[in-house]
C-alpha cells in the first residue's frame, strides 16, 4: 500500500508540473482589441 500511494504522489506531481505548462485561454467574453497589437 505505501508503494501505490508513493507511485500516487509521484503521478500526481508529475501532473501537476505538466498542466503547471500548458497556457490559459483567453476568455470569449475578455475585451478584444482592434488588432493584434491592441489586444491585451
Amino acid at each position: 500500500l505505501d508503494a501505490a500511494k508513493a507511485e500516487l504522489d509521484a503521478l500526481q506531481a508529475e501532473i501537476r508540473d505538466i498542466a503547471l505548462t500548458i497556457p490559459n485561454l483567453p476568455a470569449d467574453e475578455g475585451p478584444g482589441g482592434k488588432g493584434e497589437n491592441d489586444s491585451v
